[in-house]
């Protein structure tokens, strides 16, 4: 069993390009309006100051994602390991398993000045008397196939367990 083990790491790519774009929304937003705020009301400024904390948090928390030698889940033959951000970490036996789920989640954004979708895969694992918990396939480096065919792997040899029994 210990030979289907998997080690899945972030998307470091698309991780790296959203704390590029967060820093640089980041960047513009100081230096356009933050700099000088003349003409902005003291509401503005302060929501400008929150939103500007948030971007550099978010975006510095992304580029450290993007450089993390650490998987993000680490699938075996005692149950799943799931890193959820740098220092949160959690471990799901396959006995806390209760169900799993494939979500995805799609949002559109249409202006006068142009059009965006967004479409965001989450892996829900449920568990019993506890809360369920999300991975978020589209920041995972899933190698292909290999991740469901892992997490498959596992899940099957548990059905079988429990019909064994």
């Amino acid at each position: 069993m210990e030979n289907n083990r998997g080690e899945f790491y972030s998307n470091r790519v698309l991780t790296g390009l959203i704390g590029i774009v967060l820093l640089g929304m980041l960047y513009i937003g100081y230096t356009q309006l933050l700099e000088d705020p003349y003409g902005l009301t003291s509401t503005a400024v302060v929501v400008m100051w929150v939103v500007s904390v948030l971007l550099l948090v978010f975006g510095i928390g992304s580029l450290i994602k993007a450089i993390d030698p650490r998987p993000v889940v680490i699938i075996n033959s005692e149950g799943l390991k799931i890193r959820t951000f740098v220092l949160f970490e959690e471990f799901v036996s396959w006995e806390e398993v209760k169900g799993v789920n494939q979500q995805r989640y799609k949002s559109q954004v249409v202006s006068l000045y142009g059009f965006a979708r967004v479409t965001t895969n989450i892996l829900r694992i449920y568990r019993p008397q506890k809360r369920s918990i999300a991975i978020n396939l589209t920041l995972l480096n899933k190698r292909g196939k290999q991740f469901h065919e892992t997490l498959s792997y596992y899940l099957n040899s548990k059905e079988k367990e429990v019909i064994g029994k």
